[in-house]
């Protein structure tokens, strides 16, 4: 979810709130997920330039992310026994996006996102590198002429 605001006729500044997530289908469905597995989530505020061309998009920015790592052990069935005790870790992270879209009719968009986090601010502050690259959806809706 975000807003944009075009300062000149192809440039334009964005915030947004997205999440992402590594689970393998874009849409519930049953799946069996017995034994150990781990799972990784996404929250992040970002702010980014951008730049229209055409139907292609760029932009560059700043965003704080918080990220959750989880290792899961479910019993369903007759899964293998686990090797690790689960854990769960969660840190917050400020960081630079970089992201490309093509535009699909009037109002739909795919893009990627690259977004690195270099500065750890929770649970302990220090430089450590990590990044995201995700595919990004966008349905966007004129609020204003």
């Amino acid at each position: 979810m975000g807003l944009e605001y075009f300062y000149k006729k192809n440039r334009f500044i964005n915030i947004n709130v997205n999440s992402a997530s590594d689970f393998f289908l874009p849409i519930p469905a049953a799946v069996d997920m017995s034994g150990e597995y781990e799972m990784m989530s996404s929250v992040y505020l970002g702010l980014t330039d951008n730049y229209k061309f055409k139907r292609f998009t760029v932009g560059y920015g700043l965003n704080y992310s918080k990220n959750i790592w989880d290792l899961r052990y479910y019993e369903w069935g007759d899964p293998t026994p686990p090797t690790r005790e689960p854990i769960k870790r969660a840190s917050q992270s400020i960081g630079f996006t970089l992201n490309g879209y093509h535009q699909f009719g009037e109002h739909f968009f795919i893009g990627l996102i690259y977004r690195p986090s270099i500065l750890r601010v929770n649970p302990t502050v220090g430089f450590n590198y990590e990044h995201l690259i995700s595919l990004d959806v966008v349905w966007k809706i004129k609020l204003r002429k």
